[in-house]
């Protein structure tokens, strides 16, 4: 059986291919997500697809032991996740600091730093459709406030957590170099003596 098309119907079939085609292209899932847009805040994803690289614009506004996500950092929600197996899957976090009284960037291996820092529940996934968080192939980290130090992802299907190692030295206590200095002259108050009763 011969199907004749005519060509109005032709091109009706081509237009709206293309406006579907061109709709998931502009308003996929992969946007990157920025929860506060500059500032501390919550982004809330429902049936998230995850295909291929996202950039997540985190932020931070204290690094106090008592911080929590959401408040005192970005924290990012999604509820739903499908994430593409098929494809090479990364996340890059673009990090970047809010702390008013300090330049991030600027410090490292300081007493605030020391101990390093951990950020609990910057992705939390409430439910996964297929494939997994723990399926992402890469995490890496950008921007202008990374610090001198490290950052490192922990994550599975349940979410991600960051952490923070700054590339710390402590400074010797006075005595350290009290002691080293007496260890130099030792030798030197003993060849004195030697030739003082020679002579």
């Amino acid at each position: 059986m011969l199907v004749v098309v005519k060509k109005f119907e032709f091109r009706k079939i081509i237009y709206t291919s293309l406006f579907f085609f061109c709709f998931n292209f502009i308003f996929a899932d992969n946007e990157a997500p920025d929860p506060g847009g500059g500032s501390v805040g919550t982004t809330n994803s429902s049936n998230y697809n995850w295909n291929g690289s996202v950039t997540y614009s985190w932020d931070f506004s204290s690094v106090a032991s008592s911080k929590s996500a959401g408040t005192d950092f970005d924290t990012w929600n999604i509820s739903g996740l499908t994430l593409n197996t098929g494809d090479t899957t990364s996340l890059t976090i673009n990090i970047d600091d809010i702390i008013a009284s300090s330049t991030f960037s600027e410090t490292n291996g300081d007493d605030l730093q020391a101990n390093g820092y951990l950020f609990l529940d910057v992705l939390k996934v409430s439910s996964t459709t297929s494939g997994g968080l723990s399926k992402l192939d890469s995490v890496t980290f950008s921007g202008d406030h990374t610090g001198q130090g490290t950052w490192k992802a922990y994550y599975d299907d349940s979410g991600m957590s960051l952490g923070y190692t700054a590339n710390y030295t402590a400074a010797p206590e006075p005595s350290t170099y009290i002691m080293v200095s007496g260890l130099v002259f030792l030798p030197v108050l003993r060849y004195w003596r030697r030739f003082r009763n020679k002579a």
